[in-house]
């Protein structure tokens, strides 16, 4: 059973998020306390975050000797109207009790309502501590209200009505969408399925080619009520348009059911392009028996297998967190900032704004440090889109982090 008591607070106090260091957002906790959550849009004056708790990462404590084990979770929201503002609009602390036993795996979930008004964009900081362990978890959410066709005026759920966290659905999936504004009687769905580049080296100058907007198949669905249902291609995304004339929706990514994990030997060799040199991936590529050549590569690099193991697991841990934070229209390893995440680890130091990142490895304003800077690239599949402002001076530390991972060593900039 899940408890929620709430305490609200409205704040007068002000911050400047833009410069505060926000290095834990991508710094996935390997003690297993990493909280989910979406934002959607009621109506006109409120909106709900949904959250999911996986139980078997949190704590249970028996407090009452007459009940069974409780976990408690406090969940605390700030709402701010960007980055750059200094006033706090609303604010709102919830403990969550839930006494289930936690020897029986599952999710804990539910909602909280934020004031958030129509015709307005707000930044969203949603902060978990798990009570028992101290474990935190700190999360940014942009929540943007300013019509009724952006993509937090949907909610995705299952089959039975329970929503899914995230825009990577399963290929194949049966999935209802939600859209609440009535005048809307259908929605058009326009397919995708398309190729896109690895990104290259940070040092590395180069245009990308523009996403071209024309969908590779178009259909439409009726709503009923208020109501879709709609299954996931085996490929590519689809978006999902109440508008014809207007390229604001929701996006909904078809990866394969080990999706943000990597599932194949072949997928495992395509991001060691990355510490190989043409040559040596292509000669992995041709050999006969992959997973053969995948273990000589990493006990040759690492000098035995026990190290190897350690290389694999950081390795292929990196991707699965970059897949996890910078999905957008590819998955998250394969673009810039995944990269950087993979080859360097989680920086230092994080400053974020409305259109940018700021990544430092090292301390802060010190010479020795490297800096990359991630402006946001205007998408209408995403706003988790960012391009690596790229140049000559990463070269140098790029090849030291490939060659730690060539000597059998996990790179850490710290």
């Amino acid at each position: 059973m899940l408890v929620v008591l709430c305490i609200i607070s409205s704040c007068t106090t002000t911050t400047n998020l833009s410069s505060t260091n926000f290095s834990n957002i991508y710094n996935w906790s390997d003690e297993k306390f990493n909280p989910q959550y979406i934002v959607y849009h009621d109506n006109d004056s409120t909106s709900s975050l949904y959250f999911k708790f996986n139980s078997q990462e949190l704590t249970y404590r028996v407090v009452d000797a007459t009940k069974p084990a409780e976990a408690k979770v406090k969940v605390n929201y700030i709402l701010y109207d960007s980055f750059e503002s200094e006033i706090i609009k609303d604010s709102l602390t919830s403990y969550l009790v839930e006494n289930s036993s936690a020897s029986e795996p599952n999710y804990i979930s539910g909602k909280i309502n934020i004031k958030a008004k129509r015709d307005q964009k707000y930044v969203l900081r949603v902060t978990s501590v798990d009570e028992y362990s101290g474990l935190e978890s700190e999360q940014f959410i942009n929540v943007t209200k300013i019509d009724l066709l952006t993509k937090q005026n949907y909610l995705i759920t299952d089959t039975s009505g329970t929503p899914i966290f995230g825009n990577f659905i399963n290929q194949s999936q049966d999935v209802l969408v939600h859209f609440n504004h009535i005048r809307f009687k259908e929605l058009q769905i326009r397919y995708y399925n398309r190729e896109f580049k690895l990104a290259p080296p940070p040092f590395a100058t180069y245009t990308p080619k523009p996403f071209l907007y024309e969908a590779d198949r178009i259909s439409s669905v009726k709503l009923s009520k208020g109501v879709a249902k709609i299954t996931m291609p085996e490929a590519g995304l689809i978006h999902l348009v109440a508008d014809l004339e207007s390229r604001k929706g929701i996006t909904l990514y078809s990866f394969p059911e080990y999706f943000p994990a990597f599932g194949t030997n072949e997928r495992m060799v395509e991001p060691l392009r990355y510490i190989t040199s043409k040559k040596e991936y292509q000669a992995l590529l041709d050999d006969s028996d992959l997973k053969a050549a995948l273990d000589k590569f990493w006990i040759e690099n690492a000098t035995n297998p026990e190290r190897a193991k350690e290389l694999i697991k950081h390795f292929y841990n990196r991707i699965e967190y970059a897949n996890i934070y910078f999905s957008s229209f590819d998955e998250g390893w394969r673009t810039d900032r995944g990269m950087t995440y993979l080859i360097f680890g989680p920086p230092n130091v994080i400053y974020k704004n409305s259109n940018s990142e700021s990544w430092v490895y090292g301390e802060d304003n010190n010479y020795m440090s490297v800096n990359f800077v991630f402006s946001k690239v205007i998408n209408p599949f995403s706003d988790n889109d960012y391009r690596l402002n790229r140049s000559s001076i990463y070269k140098s530390h790029w090849y030291r982090a490939v060659d730690s991972w060539r000597q059998g060593r996990v790179f850490l900039n710290n």
